[in-house]
């Protein structure tokens, strides 16, 4: 929009599904180089914002400090619900990390660099989102004053760097947005192969293999084909809280999962506080958000479930029949 006003949204939506369903078709070296360049650029921008707006605090824009505790914690703006409301869009921008275990087949000695990567992301993301939300919120302190809310980062890099500034995280967050959808697709394509593999879906469409390019190209193709038409019919935040429902409903299961594993079932003595309390306390932060999300989103998230029911009663022949990954009749 900064860039080209007159564009109609839609276009520029068909234009970047087309193109990042375009990647993955090519195949992960593909993907992973436009991946290492878009990394490396919005890495720069990071730094750049970073830099200007430690000084522009030091010369005394908005607090006039690089160090308070007002971003985490103000007593006269301070409230509990909107904390909650805001969180589904923050865990939104977390989710995908754990997406890289999805590539497993494609890495290198994936049984220790998986686990590593996946922490890693985690680390690295976290430390990122808080450096530069809490240097935001210092430069810009009333949040309440915000021309547009949705382009509140914007508005802060263009207080802090003017319009040279404004312009590179404009394109920045472009950018960023690519690159999430390009390993977004590429996790959701493999998890719909691994099903077509296991014959949970049809394995002549979903277990297809390009010979050329070693990619599941169908899988790619309707992950792409899904995409575009949830911007048509999805706003960020119903779209975010969707996803959070899955997600949420994920989360406190691998919860349940520590708990009923290496608690009840390992029992080891002097692990309480790693076996029992923290996936505890996990699960019951996850149930409260998750309570939390938008009726829309619960009933949209219900209906899925609801659909994954009736297929699994189809595979099953009423859940009569065991699953067996590998040993679905080829009926699917």
């Amino acid at each position: 929009g900064h860039f080209f006003p007159g564009v109609p949204q839609g276009l520029w939506l068909v234009l970047f599904t087309l193109a990042i369903t375009a990647l993955n078709l090519f195949g992960l070296k593909v993907t992973n180089r436009a991946n290492f360049i878009m990394t490396a650029i919005m890495s720069a921008v990071v730094v750049w914002f970073v830099l200007v707006t430690v000084r522009a605090l030091l010369s005394g824009v908005g607090e006039g400090t690089v160090f308070s505790l007002k971003p985490f914690y103000n007593p006269p703006k301070f409230g509990f619900a909107p904390v909650i409301s805001a969180t589904s869009i923050a865990v939104f921008s977390f989710l995908g990390f754990d997406g890289i275990s999805t590539l497993a087949e494609d890495a290198h000695e994936p049984r220790r660099n998986i686990g590593r990567a996946t922490v890693l992301v985690c680390v690295i993301t976290g430390v990122l989102f808080v450096l530069q939300a809490y240097l935001g919120q210092l430069a810009w302190p009333d949040f309440s004053t915000y021309p547009k809310i949705e382009t509140a980062f914007l508005d802060v890099s263009h207080r802090v760097g003017g319009a040279t500034l404004l312009g590179a995280v404009t394109f920045i967050l472009m950018v960023a947005g690519v690159a999430s959808a390009v390993s977004g697709q590429a996790s959701a394509s493999r998890l719909l192969y691994g099903l077509g593999r296991d014959r949970i879906l049809p394995a002549s469409i979903f277990a297809y293999v390009s010979p050329k390019y070693s990619t599941p190209t169908f899988s790619v193709l309707m992950i792409g084909l899904v995409t575009l038409i949830g911007g048509f019919c999805f706003t960020f935040q119903l779209a975010a809280e969707a996803v959070n429902f899955g997600a949420f409903i994920g989360f406190m299961g691998v919860n349940v999962s520590v708990i009923r594993h290496y608690f009840l079932r390992v029992r080891p003595r002097d692990k309480f506080l790693r076996n029992l309390l923290l996936p505890l306390a996990g699960f019951f932060v996850c149930l409260y958000i998750f309570a939390n999300l938008s009726a829309t989103a619960k009933w949209i998230g219900m209906i899925w479930c609801v659909a994954g029911l009736a297929y699994l009663a189809f595979l099953t022949g009423g859940f009569r029949r065991p699953i067996s990954m590998l040993g679905l009749d080829n009926q699917v």
